[in-house]
């Protein structure tokens, strides 16, 4: 009875790690896919909108509270970015521990 025990708490060990590996995949595909979107925003478009939105504050053809949106999304998607590329990298050290 002691083995057999011993073997059905070791299956019970095994799946619960196999369902927990199948949650860090799932994890990292999602924050991978957001970190695939959000890029080109953070790294090219926004740039480029920020740079635009001063140009046309400077020439007066917006006023400052648009200016301060096209800063406030840049900055909401750099923090979304940042925020998957975090979640990302735990959910990838937790599942090389679970080894």
């Amino acid at each position: 009875i002691g083995l057999e025990l011993a073997d059905s708490q070791i299956e019970a060990t095994r799946m619960r790690i196999g369902m927990r590996r199948s949650e860090l995949d799932y994890l990292m595909t999602s924050e991978a896919n957001t970190i695939r979107e959000y890029q080109e925003l953070v790294e090219d478009i926004d740039p480029e909108m920020v740079r635009i939105s001063q140009l046309n504050y400077e020439a007066g053809t917006i006023g400052y509270l648009e200016l301060l949106n096209a800063l406030d999304l840049s900055l909401s998607n750099y923090q979304i970015y940042a925020e998957a590329v975090r979640a990302y990298s735990r959910a990838r050290t937790l599942r090389t521990t679970l080894y």
